[in-house]
């Protein structure tokens, strides 16, 4: 197979998550596939961003996290997420050490109170310190160690849950007898250590096989006693999919960042009133206006495979990629310093923008296309706009042509007036635009303006939203009456069923996916049928749920000439 690209629009009712994936699945890993998320929705919706990842991945791992900027209803979900992951490596860590302890003590023959004993030793020796550190300071064998302390029960012990007590007092014993160097306690708590230590021995111990089966119930029942101590939001199981993600942002400077997410992505959370620290060994990074970040950021960084999708930065910080004017101002400070993203895939491109105004989104498209007589320039013209194509990544320096137009886009702000201008849709020159709005009755987004410039747009042929909580002329499909497919006319399509309640149990969500192909992400110069001299050629797939048709439907968007 060649190379193909997936954009998930997941309905977080108001906010913003997305999930980008490239694969190829002839290619050899780790060059075969990477995995971006793109903001997470407010921190309510955590849990159901992680369960739309969880399915899309199919038991791959995350790649990247983009947080655009620190609005809750973009960041919020990043810091749960995260939160829910360092969980899974408390966890995990620990029941790594019971599994090990409570194997080696069969292994050497010794009975079933003794194998609870020895994990329970070892899984406290862990939350002690005894673990490999994000810093490479193995101390595991020393939980292997305080295992084999454990074995060491007395005859008199005759019940399970008194050989995983006994076990935890001998491995406090054994790591206190002697100066260990250990690292930093994953639970500084005794009270909570010992409690978790003991729930580990217990399963690791009662069961039976190999080191990682009894891994498994241990880490089950770890997690499932914690779980109920930390907050609701961050309380599912991740099973690790985050775990090798970097990290991007735009930096900490005047609006840092919540102490939240940053400590989510430093491994520290809360258990109750207890603070706890884990192995995150995660790459936070600032990102660089013109920079590649699909492939070539943060852990295994390299250079985008020949003819793969890839990500670059066109926004970040008030600042637009080779704008010699500088700093724009217009738009709210929280809103303006919004990451632009753009996805390239040969002749296929996507725009999304986080919470960009219009003046950003203007600058970067004069700048991206070589448009002129810009709104909000200086004397409103640019004359001339040198525009520069995007890095070539397999031939520095050289530079990719400089894109005719950007075959789809996402609204930017949830499709509020402040953003998605006249002049912006109109240069565009884009087949369909996306909306991720949910029920927000300050601002109602999205705004009727947005609406109808989407409406009157000559190249537009469809424009798609998550939800719309709100009735708007143009947008048939708020009423669950009609059939929004079968109005003349009508270009919007609202994705599921419109439940206003988005966290409604078993409904009909609003996801959107945006699929290409590589044949199809090369039809913009090779289209599989004659056009007019200087068309353009769009061909994406857009899949939804159609709540009048109770189906998944798919719209291909093919051979529609500019």
């Amino acid at each position: 197979m060649a190379w193909e690209l997936e954009i998930h629009i997941i309905d977080v009712g108001q906010g913003e998550s997305s999930l980008i994936i490239a694969s190829n699945e002839d290619a050899a890993p780790p060059n075969n596939f990477r995995a971006m998320l793109i903001d997470g929705g407010s921190g309510n919706k955590a849990r159901t961003v992680d369960a739309y990842v969880k399915s899309a991945l199919e038991r791959k791992y995350l790649s990247r996290i983009v947080t655009t900027h620190y609005d809750n209803d973009h960041s919020g979900g990043i810091a749960n997420i995260l939160i829910a992951e360092n969980l899974h490596i408390l966890a995990y860590t620990l029941a790594q050490a019971a599994g090990k302890a409570a194997y080696n003590a069969a292994e050497a023959g010794k009975k079933r109170l003794k194998q609870i004993s020895a994990a329970a030793a070892a899984a406290y020796a862990a939350g002690s310190g005894a673990y490999n550190d994000k810093n490479g300071h193995d101390r595991s064998g020393i939980a292997t160690n305080a295992g084999v302390e454990g074995q060491e029960l007395p005859s008199n012990i005759r019940e399970e849950m008194s050989a995983a007590t006994k076990g935890v007092a001998l491995g406090e014993d054994f790591i206190t007898g002697d100066e260990h160097n250990l690292n930093a306690p994953l639970i500084a708590n005794e009270k909570l250590r010992r409690e978790v230590a003991t729930v580990a021995g217990l399963n690791a111990g009662r069961e039976d096989g190999n080191a990682m089966e009894r891994l498994v119930p241990a880490y089950q029942s770890i997690h499932n006693s914690l779980a109920d101590k930390i907050e609701i939001e961050c309380d599912f199981r991740t099973e690790g999919r985050y775990g090798r993600a970097n990290i991007l942002d735009v930096g900490d400077f005047t609006n840092a960042p919540k102490d939240k997410y940053k400590n989510a992505i430093r491994g520290i959370f809360s258990i109750g009133q207890n603070k706890i620290t884990v192995p995150a060994n995660r790459i936070r990074q600032s990102v660089n206006l013109g920079d590649e970040i699909l492939w070539n950021s943060g852990n295994n960084a390299m250079p985008a495979p020949p003819g793969a999708p890839a990500v670059y930065v066109v926004a970040a910080r008030s600042y637009v990629r080779d704008d010699p004017a500088g700093v724009f101002m217009t738009g709210t400070f929280d809103n303006r310093i919004s990451m632009g993203l753009i996805i390239r895939f040969n002749n296929f491109f996507y725009f999304t923008g986080g919470d960009l105004p219009y003046e950003g989104e203007n600058r970067m498209l004069a700048f991206l296309l070589g448009r002129t007589n810009v709104p909000f320039m200086p004397d409103n013209t640019l004359n001339p706009v040198v525009a520069v194509g995007f890095n070539d990544p397999n031939n520095p320096p050289l530079t990719f042509p400089v894109p005719t137009h950007i075959c789809c886009f996402k609204a930017s702000h949830h499709g509020a007036a402040e953003s998605t201008s006249d002049y912006f849709v109109a240069n565009m020159n884009s087949r369909a635009a996306f909306i991720s709005a949910g029920k927000n009755d300050s601002y109602k987004h999205p705004a009727q303006t947005v609406i109808d410039r989407l409406h009157n747009s000559q190249s537009i042929r469809e424009f798609y939203l998550t939800n719309c909580s709100y009735p708007r002329t143009h947008v048939p499909g708020f009423d669950p009456a009609i059939d929004q497919i079968a109005q003349h006319g009508n270009k919007s399509r609202v994705a599921g069923d419109n439940n206003l309640n988005n966290l409604a149990a078993d409904r009909e969500r609003g996801n959107i996916n945006i699929l290409v192909n590589e044949a199809e992400s090369l039809s913009a110069t090779h289209p599989p049928a004659p056009l007019a001299a200087g068309a353009v050629h769009h061909s994406f797939r857009v899949l939804y749920w159609d709540r009048t048709n109770q189906l998944t439907t798919e719209v291909t968007t093919v051979r529609h000439n500019h």
